[in-house]
């Protein structure tokens, strides 16, 4: 047991070194990371606590601090493309992969789109900073796993949110100035969106943007922008866009009723165009279906769990 806590010690000591001599780990630390994110939870349940078979030593109280020691050093995600398309047929949802950290560096790719119960989630913008204790998909998971009826998760959603950004500009205000201005000006908001089927089957998403703002000596977030499909949008179809998409906005603007016909393909179509000219937005897409009858990965590239 010593010996496996001085092996730790020692790993720890080494990244911060690294940390402290400025020499790029960030992708040690995102791999890292997606491991233990992968089994460590799922090993909780077991009788054991050992990650490892055999009686390995490495123990998950060991391993999550080397994965917070690791997480603590960067902000994620401040630049995400998704598209969104409901036609007659079903809702559709494409996203980039790219992850990066506050100052655009790459920190690897993941599925932006994460199964809650029967809801599909994904978020733009203001995402995570595990070192202040944010982190938007986490208190969307508790929202939306609740037994609440949908109106009530959306409005428990909104409540949560405002709390949760609240408390955390006043953490980073002093600490993170740069990320607290970016996010004050409405530079950064978080933009975020629910997907799904209603209670007789119906296809719909469900987007609602935060903004923060400066008033006086306090921060504030204004009432939410909520936008709904079927319900906002005519004839219960529509294609939208939420964050970055300075490259394409226009485009869909035009074109929109002819994208409904094909919708994987204008999907593709308007992530690459910003990808094309956005360092921020990555490959691979990824693509969700909902239907009336069942939510099927069109294309993944092995980021996404299967249903």
């Amino acid at each position: 047991m010593l010996q496996s806590f001085n092996r730790s010690k020692c790993f720890l000591i080494f990244l911060m070194i690294a940390i402290e001599l400025e020499i790029s780990i960030k992708w040690l630390q995102y791999t890292i990371c997606k491991i233990l994110e992968r089994y460590a939870l799922r090993e909780l349940f077991k009788t054991s606590n050992s990650l490892f078979p055999n009686g390995g030593k490495m123990k998950i109280p060991t391993m999550l601090m080397i994965c917070f020691a690791l997480a603590a050093y960067f902000a994620d995600s401040l630049a995400t493309t998704i598209v969104l398309i409901r036609n007659q047929d079903a809702v559709y949802i494409g996203a980039d992969s790219k992850i990066v950290d506050e100052n655009g560096d790459s920190l690897g790719e993941e599925c932006k789109v994460i199964k809650i119960g029967d809801y599909y989630f994904a978020n733009a913008g203001l995402g995570m900073d595990l070192l202040y204790d944010f982190n938007i998909k986490e208190i969307a998971t508790t929202v939306f796993s609740s037994n609440a009826s949908f109106e009530q998760q959306l409005s428990d959603f909104v409540a949560a949110v405002d709390d949760e950004c609240s408390s955390y500009l006043l953490r980073i205000k002093n600490n993170r100035k740069n990320i607290f201005e970016r996010v004050t000006s409405g530079k950064i908001n978080i933009e975020t969106v629910i997907a799904g089927r209603d209670e007789i089957g119906v296809p719909f998403f469900n987007v609602i943007k935060f903004r923060a703002y400066k008033s006086g000596n306090e921060t504030k977030i204004s009432t939410p922008i909520r936008y709904n499909c079927p319900g906002d949008c005519a004839d219960g179809k529509v294609v939208a866009m939420i964050g970055q998409m300075s490259n394409t906005e226009n485009f869909v603007d035009n074109w929109a009723r002819g994208m409904m016909r094909n919708p994987v393909k204008a999907i593709k179509f308007i992530i690459n165009k910003e990808i094309e000219k956005n360092d921020r937005v990555g490959l691979p897409i990824t693509i969700l279906e909902i239907s009336a009858k069942k939510s099927t990965w069109l294309q993944h590239d092995n980021l996404c769990p299967d249903n």
